[in-house]
């Protein structure tokens, strides 16, 4: 199951606008989309800056400006349209208001932690239920949707010092702009070809297939193969020989296309 998310579109010969739902792939970055980030983050900024003194001690964390594409990688359009979203929330006046649910924190980053944390879960709860075709106890990858970091989300701010909430705030928000699986396959697949470049080499023959091979199957497969987890290439009480086969018998189970 691939990502989706919502696009409208002008069908001329019906000469109307409607929605449709549309693959959410890993996007292109390009220069005007990063100056349409920073440009959002400037006045973000700007905004924390400019407030009264008597509101500055609960106001959000100045964020850097993002200095190049790469900065920005593995993220779908879909999240980066919501991140600038809600990024321009915090310019709506009030918004800068202490919050009466969340003590030492705004209004926006209240609802940034409450709609966050949304999203988070359920892009967890529907993952979950999907790999959980996947995984099975014979197979001894039960415990990858935990590794996987698919259960469900609490809010712990009573845990949170007043001075970490606005880190805390933040934190989720970053967390949900990834919360998609095109984002935890590329993930995934970047952290396995790391794994296996340092493990068997960049010439090795596991690489060359790593690195041809689509970032969804790979991150599917993982739920079913003990064999691909990343834990197994770096197993020190194995010895390389025999992971490096067993690794390349996994790799035999999944079609080669992206």
């Amino acid at each position: 199951m691939v990502e989706r998310c919502l696009r409208l579109k002008w069908f001329k010969k019906e000469r109307r606008w409607a929605t449709f739902w549309w693959p959410a792939h890993i996007m292109k970055v390009s220069d005007e989309d990063l100056k349409r980030l920073n440009d959002t983050i400037t006045a973000f900024n700007n905004k924390i800056m400019n407030i009264s003194e008597d509101l500055r001690g609960i106001q959000p964390k100045l964020i850097p400006l993002y200095q190049d594409k790469s900065s920005l990688s593995n993220l779908t359009r879909h999240n980066f349209e919501y991140y600038i979203k809600q990024l321009k929330k915090y310019m709506e006046p009030g918004s800068e208001l202490p919050a009466e649910t969340h003590k030492g924190l705004t209004l926006w980053e209240s609802e940034t932690i409450k709609s966050g944390l949304d999203k988070i879960n359920d892009y967890r709860v529907k993952e979950r239920e999907r790999v959980s075709k996947l995984a099975s106890p014979e197979t001894g990858t039960m415990g990858t949707i935990q590794r996987a970091n698919l259960l469900p989300k609490k809010e712990n701010l009573k845990t949170v010092s007043k001075e970490d909430r606005p880190q805390y705030a933040h934190n989720i928000l970053q967390m949900s702009i990834r919360a998609d699986k095109e984002t935890k396959a590329a993930q995934y697949k970047q952290n396995l070809l790391d794994a296996v470049e340092r493990e068997f080499g960049s010439n090795s023959v596991s690489y060359k297939r790593v690195k041809s091979m689509s970032k969804r199957k790979l991150y599917d497969a993982y739920f079913s193969s003990p064999f691909l987890s990343i834990d197994w290439v770096y197993d020190s009480l194995q010895e390389e020989n025999l992971r490096e086969r067993k690794f390349e018998e996994a790799l035999n189970n999944i079609d080669i296309e992206e």
